[in-house]
């Protein structure tokens, strides 16, 4: 198998339908292929989009995590009090 073989297995359904996931996983393939960009390896379309998903992932569970992670407005400055004149 080279580096541009791809192996996907395929469970059997008996619906017939296809899977979602399968159809964009095709057309990632697909295009992989059309810029000539290999499949597995670093810098490959595997490691890519498995770190992709990884970071993304990873920032939705430290948002629900966490809370509301965006940044924090500027707090209101505290009221002043009138200068005392000096005697």
């Amino acid at each position: 198998m080279t580096n541009h073989d791809v192996a996907v297995a395929t469970p059997s359904d008996d619906t017939g339908e296809e899977r979602p996931d399968q159809s964009l996983a095709e057309q990632l393939v697909e295009q992989a292929r059309a810029d000539g960009k290999s499949l597995v390896g670093p810098g490959g379309l595997l490691s890519d989009l498995t770190k992709q998903v990884l970071e993304t992932g990873l920032e939705v569970e430290m948002e629900e995590h966490l809370g509301d992670t965006s940044p924090p407005t500027a707090a209101p400055t505290p009221p002043t009090r009138p200068q005392q004149c000096q005697r």
